[in-house]
């Protein structure tokens, strides 16, 4: 009497509930598939194959039939050189820091400081609150669009993209010229504007004499009444408050132009 065959016994082992494959899947036909899998769930994957041992081998050898045979493969997979291939690939992806690029790249930390961002690139640029800032400590808001930085100096515009190569955020900006943009674009730059120079300037009052920082009220809440204004140069020192070039909000680290607008900021960390 015949013993009908184990099903089994012709499937492929250590698969998950419910995936069935045969043991005779051809090799090529498992590396499409895994291939496909790959794609489907963004998995970043370098395999190596018969192909890749027969590449080797023609180049060695300088003939290009060469091929590795069914035994020759078995023999290769089972040495410990073989063993090592994955191990070697991890190495190399651990030293080049590959896998925290990516995260920073895609916006999942700051670029200058990788603190946890969890809003997208298009409202954070890639940067922290603190240092979403323009190329001298200025505020700066994103373009939902591109995910570049707008900051303002004085009342002009200005942009920058992000880095093709890296998606880095980039202060290398250049004057907006409306006339230049297209409908959607210029209505996003003149967004960006708005929301800027609501928070680039202080709330300007009626000063108590010839210093015009006793009138103003800076955009963190802070007036001269709570922390008087210091006199200050462009990087935030100390002058002397007989000609300030420009008067800093102890309370947030702005630095503040005689009009009363937000030009840069110092160290100081609001987080």
């Amino acid at each position: 009497m015949t013993t009908p065959a184990d099903p089994a016994a012709h499937r492929i082992s250590d698969l998950p509930d419910g995936v069935d494959l045969a043991s005779t899947l051809a090799e090529d036909d498992a590396r499409q598939l895994i291939a496909a899998l790959a794609v489907h769930y963004g998995w970043a994957y370098v395999l190596w194959d018969r192909a890749n041992a027969t590449t080797v081998l023609r180049e060695d050898l300088d003939i290009d039939d060469e091929e590795v045979t069914d035994e020759e493969w078995q023999r290769v997979i089972r040495t410990p050189a073989w063993d090592e291939i994955a191990e070697v690939a991890r190495r190399g992806v651990d030293i080049n820091e590959v896998i925290p690029d990516a995260l920073v790249e895609a916006g999942l930390q700051c670029w200058r400081c990788s603190r946890r961002l969890t809003a997208p690139p298009s409202v954070t640029g890639r940067l922290c609150q603190t240092h979403r800032v323009g190329p001298h400590g200025q505020p700066a808001t994103v373009d939902p669009a591109t995910e570049g930085l707008f900051w303002l100096v004085g009342r002009a515009l200005y942009y920058a993209a992000p880095r093709a190569t890296d998606n880095a955020p980039s202060r290398d900006g250049a004057l907006v010229d409306f006339a230049e943009l297209d409908p959607i674009a210029t209505a996003q730059a003149l967004d960006a504007h708005a929301r800027l120079d609501a928070i680039t300037t202080v709330t300007t009052g009626e000063p108590a004499g010839p210093d015009p920082s006793t009138g103003w009220t800076c955009v963190c809440g802070n007036t001269a009444g709570t922390l008087p204004f210091r006199p200050c140069d462009a990087a935030g020192q100390p002058v002397d408050a007989a000609s300030p070039q420009s008067w800093l909000c102890p309370a947030c680290g702005r630095i503040i132009d005689p009009t009363g607008v937000i030009v840069a900021r110092t160290d100081r960390d609001e987080r």
